[in-house]
This record gives C-alpha cells, sequence and structure tokens, in this order.
C-alpha cells in the first residue's frame, strides 16, 4: 500500500529552499549531553535487550561499594527506570545478550571473585541462575555471537591477567574453554565485526600497570586468533562497540598516575586502520553502548565514580556522490526528511506500515543488516504509537527477521 504526501513534501521542498541547515543534525559528526544516571557509578555493566539500554550492578565507591541496582533507560523520554535488582551484587563482570535476555557473568562480589552467572530477563523483570564458569574471574569480558557468549580474558584470584575464552551454549546451559588468547589481559574492549571479536587493549600480564595497544581477533567459527591493527594508545577499559560497520572506541584509562583519556577512535575495516574522531566531553572510562544509531557512554570513573550520560553521533562522511550510481536508498545515512513510513512486506504478502521517526527507522534498518550478517536476536519490536497506521491493538508490534521479504521506507519531513 503506498502513500501520496503532497502537503508534506511541498514543506520538504520549501525547507530545502530556504533552510538547508535544518538537515545539519543528521550529518555533523557530534557529541550531545542526556539527563544524568540515577547514581554515580564505577565499573557499569551495560546492555541493549528489548531495544531498551540496561545499566546493572558496578560500584558505588572504589572497590567496596559493591552493586546491585538495574537500571532501564527511557529513550523517548530521556529517563531512567529501577528496575528488579540483581541477586548478588558485583562490579567487574561480563555482561552479553542473547535472545533478548542478559547474562552476568563473574566478577567481584562482597566474597571476593567469583564464578557466578545471573540472568536478567525484561520482559518480565525478574531473574535466575545458569551455570557457573568455569573459573572464577573479575575485569573480565564478555561478548554474544551467533546465541553463544564468549569471557575472554579477566584477573586471576591470585591478581595475575588471563588469556583463557569460555563459549557458553545458551541452550544446553553449559561452558566449554576454547583457545587462549595470545595474550593475557584484563580490562579488554570487545566489539564484533564481519563475525570475529575483536579483544582491544586491557591491561597485560607481567605487571599491575601494564596498559597495552594490542588488538587480537578471534574467529569463533575455526577457534583461531589473528593480530589486529594495535589500537592508538595504550589504555584499559576501552569502551568498545561497533556501529554501522565500525568499531569505536571511547575513553578507558591508564593505570599509571590513574589517568582518564577522553579519546575516541574509529575502525574502518575496509582501510584496515584506526582515525581520531571527536573527543568526549568528559574524560571517563565508562559503559559504552551502540543504541538507535549512536554511542551512549554512561557513568563510569573520571577521578572519581561518574553519573554523567553522553551520546555520540559519527556524522556522515563528506565524500562525494557520483549521481550516475546512486547510493541505496535505504542507507540510514542517506536521510533527507525527519520522519518516515516504514512498510514491511511479510512473506505471507501481509502489509505492515509505521510511521516513526528517522532515528526508529534507521535503528531497524541496523538491526536487519546485522542479523542477516548472524548477528542480534530473531525478532525486532517496533514502536507503534498512536498514530500508527492498521488495525493493531498494541503498542508494540514484533516483525521476525526470516518473515521479512521486503521493506520500504518513504521519508518526509513533518513541521
Amino acid at each position: 500500500m503506498k502513500k501520496t504526501f503532497l502537503p508534506v513534501l511541498l514543506s520538504l521542498l520549501l525547507l530545502v529552499c530556504f533552510a538547508p541547515s535544518v538537515f545539519a543534525s543528521n550529518t555533523i559528526e557530534r557529541w550531545e549531553q542526556k539527563n544524568d544516571f540515577p547514581v554515580s557509578r564505577l565499573y557499569p555493566h551495560v546492555a541493549v535487550a528489548n531495544q531498551t539500554i540496561y545499566v546493572i550492578g558496578g560500584s558505588s565507591s572504589g572497590y567496596t561499594g559493591f552493586s546491585n541496582n538495574v537500571y532501564a533507560y527511557n529513550s523517548s523520554t530521556d529517563s531512567w527506570i529501577e528496575k528488579a535488582p540483581m541477586p548478588t551484587a558485583r562490579y567487574g563482570a561480563a555482561i552479553a545478550v542473547v535472545n533478548d535476555l542478559i547474562y552476568v557473568i563473574g566478577g567481584k562480589d562482597r566474597n571476593g571473585y567469583t564464578a557466578i552467572v545471573e540472568v536478567y530477563n525484561p520482559k518480565t523483570d525478574t531473574w535466575s541462575s545458569k551455570a557457573k564458569l568455569p573459573a572464577t574471574r573479575t575485569y573480565t569480558s564478555g561478548i554474544a555471537f551467533n546465541n553463544k557468549i564468549y569471557v575472554i580474558g579477566g584477573y586471576n584470584p591470585s591478581g595475575s591477567n588471563s588469556n583463557t575464552i569460555y563459549e557458553y551454549n545458551t541452550d544446553t546451559d553449559s561452558w566449554i574453554a576454547k583457545s587462549n588468547m595470545p595474550s593475557a589481559r584484563s580490562g579488554i574492549g570487545l566489539a564484533i565485526l564481519n563475525g570475529k571479536i575483536y579483544a582491544i587493549g586491557g591491561e597485560e600480564a607481567g605487571s599491575s600497570n601494564s596498559q597495552t595497544s594490542k588488538v587480537e581477533i578471534y574467529n569463533p567459527e575455526t577457534d583461531t586468533w589473528e593480530s589486529g591493527t594495535p589500537y592508538p594508545e595504550s589504555a584499559i577499559y576501552i569502551g568498545a562497540t561497533e556501529l554501522n560497520g565500525k568499531i569505536y572506541g571511547v575513553g578507558g584509562g591508564k593505570p599509571t598516575g590513574n589517568i582518564k583519556i577522553n579519546s575516541v577512535y574509529e575502525f574502518d575495516p575496509a582501510k584496515n586502520e584506526w582515525s581520531k574522531k571527536l573527543d568526549m566531553p568528559t574524560t571517563r572510562r565508562s559503559g559504552v553502548v551502540s543504541f538507535n544509531n549512536a554511542v551512549y557512554s554512561i557513568a563510569g570513573e573520571t577521578t572519581t565514580a561518574s553519573n554523567k550520560v553522553e551520546v555520540y553521533y559519527p556524522g556522515v562522511s563528506d565524500e562525494s556522490t557520483d549521481p550516475t550510481n546512486p547510493t541505496d536508498p535505504t542507507d540510514p545515512e542517506q536521510s533527507k526528511g525527519n520522519r518516515a513510513i516504514l512498510t514491511i512486506t511479510l512473506t505471507t504478502g501481509l502489509e505492515k506500515e509505521f510511521d516513526l521517526s528517522m532515528d526508529e527507522v534507521n535503528s531497524f534498518i541496523s538491526w536487519y543488516e546485522n542479523k542477516n550478517g548472524g548477528k542480534g536476536t530473531a525478532s525486532y519490536a517496533i514502536n507503534k504509537h498512536s498514530n500508527n497506521k492498521g488495525p493493531f491493538t498494541s503498542r508494540k508490534d514484533y516483525v521476525i527477521f526470516d518473515k521479512i521479504l521486503t521493506f520500504e521506507v518513504s521519508e518526509y519531513t513533518a513541521k
């Protein structure tokens, strides 16, 4: 079903002619300040599930302020909602998401280093326990790929760094050891790109103040490691995340002198290189995650615990486009309006229409492209809003990836 938007198209033409700066916010690299996190928090565990950012546990003060608080971010109101607390208060854990369930693994609690695994279900706001990590670890890192979780490196109970990698099967609730990482490290930034896990920076074995710029890349399919292009700075707790086919490294720290950094770097796999981007406003190591086509930096540590929330928009390349070879109209970076009708055609022939902001459309496209590459959840929740077209009764419609035949984006500018 097609729609004609003569009034809004006329408005769009007028805006283009007389106010071209209206579109600048979609293309300019920038940082934006959001409402503060409800509490100051060191070592926050941050993840996205059910199209929502969750911040779990961490430390309220130094190495003894164990926290079990859980907060969910409402992007529509730029506000935080407290949820059911995690059973075990801790920090330094690995966190990963499979099928919209959030797994918090290992870390340090009031009894010391731990191997416990607790799982949060956002839809029911409840927690459950799973099989323990084979070894106790803190300051460890985790990431999910193809419905499995990989926990890499961290501190051993003796305080030495580890090079272990464990794979968790969510279907069988079981762990197996995989090929060790070439270097023993803790406080590693992890990101997935093109089916491989990038282990970035961290603290190396041999010295308690030995931060590194190493990047080592793990292939889950072949259980092998290779060396990657080094990170531009030596740092621990680099906030690493993938967005639109590139990796972003945000902030971090240097143990020597308790130094924090606010550098931001982008890794382009086509060029196999890191490039310097716009610095984060607040110098810190923080919880970092991709959400709604942007990079969120949440809480963390400056010289003390922080509650800052800052959002990075990478912007759009200013390279010219060959008019004889136009770009794919579904590319979220080519948006010209601030809203669109997203029409999804299912394999059954049914069409569903959604009147959404371009941020919401770009988020859907990002999910679709990631899932097409073997990453992400099988379903996607679309907020129906009050202006949604169609005979629907609930506010969210869950579309299933393998039921989508095609989709169309018809952009327009709302006054």
